[in-house]
């Protein structure tokens, strides 16, 4: 397997809590994380389409007030 990651900055909190990442080509197996907090965060590929659901705090308690940052491991099977 061929691995790569990607870290992804936002500076806005989505509405919903939701990460959509339209340009891929992403492959079926994914790990995120939220750089500053422990665990994993959950994705799905659909349609090309990456969705990673951010977990949910309040203003006051996200890890940073102004920017954040996801790694996405993207594991490419041969």
């Amino acid at each position: 397997a061929d691995g790569k990651v990607i870290y992804g900055h936002f500076d806005f909190w989505p509405d919903g809590g939701r990460l959509v990442l339209k340009q891929g080509p992403w492959p079926e197996t994914i790990s995120a994380s939220l750089l500053g907090v422990a665990g994993t965060l959950q994705t799905s590929v659909a349609n090309g389409v990456l969705t990673v659901e951010l977990p949910h705090f309040e203003p006051e308690q996200r890890p940073c007030e102004w920017s954040w940052v996801v790694k996405l491991e993207l594991n490419y099977s041969s």
